[in-house]
């Protein structure tokens, strides 16, 4: 499991807007995209907002996660609360998902299943031009929860119940059949919170649904990454890319 996924997301959450490794000999792989977050409130729709991103990840694999650009964003809500949104936005770490079972503790089975010492954690499937994986990031922590007691700084008393996180990666112009986040196509995320507010004393159950689609991908050096990260290029109007799956006819 991932565990500076889990510290350094407590020490960002107050700030909703969280600011690799490759086969490229550029600085940093630049992953530009398509993402759409939404929430569920005690089975509500309450959020949903998408917009175009970028991800810049550092090729030499160092650091924990990549640096973010939003470009645009689209919002419709019922007004309510949207801490856990936002917290819940796309946010690539350095190491890709696949390479992040590497450790000695994580060990694979001949039909793909993960274990996490003695627990099943996830599963890997692959293809003739796609491999994915899903990992269930709570398996192993006590009652399979996450304490969230940090949000309280942001008026929210929670504790997290769900945290499964699916990366696919596209392998056609891959000759290499190592993995990178060059090679990356899509990335997904639910989490779900039991959650109240600091002033109430009902508790509410969020599920919170975060995908993240590659439409561009590029190598390039640390002073354009400078370059782009300076400009105000906001994207006022955009449509939903055509390789992005429509959502779902209720949202």
């Amino acid at each position: 499991m991932r565990n500076c996924y889990i510290v350094i997301l407590l020490c960002c959450v107050l700030s909703f807007l969280l600011p690799m490794e490759g086969r490229a000999q550029g600085e940093y792989i630049r992953l530009k995209g398509y993402y759409r977050t939404y929430q569920y409130t005690d089975s509500v729709l309450t959020h949903v907002v998408d917009g175009m991103m970028e991800f810049f990840i550092p090729a030499d694999g160092k650091g924990e996660f990549a640096d973010r650009k939003f470009l645009g964003e689209r919002l419709q809500t019922d007004g309510s609360d949207e801490t856990l949104l936002r917290i819940a936005l796309p946010n690539l770490e350095v190491t890709p998902l696949i390479n992040s079972i590497d450790g000695e503790e994580y060990s694979q089975r001949n039909n793909g299943d993960i274990y996490l010492l003695d627990k099943k954690a996830g599963n890997i499937s692959r293809s003739c031009d796609e491999i994915e994986i899903f990992l269930d990031e709570l398996t192993g922590r006590p009652n399979h929860e996450l304490d969230m007691s940090q949000l309280k700084l942001a008026g929210v008393d929670a504790r997290m119940i769900v945290f499964d996180e699916r990366e696919r990666y596209n392998m056609n112009k891959n000759k290499n059949k190592t993995t990178s986040y060059l090679d990356l196509s899509s990335s997904h995320k639910h989490q779900a919170f039991i959650f109240r507010f600091v002033d109430a004393d009902e508790r509410h159950q969020a599920d919170v649904f975060s995908e993240f689609y590659v439409t561009d991908r590029a190598v390039i050096s640390k002073q354009d990454k400078r370059k782009v990260m300076r400009q105000k290029n906001k994207i006022q109007n955009f449509k939903v890319p055509d390789s992005v799956p429509p959502l779902p006819k209720k949202i």
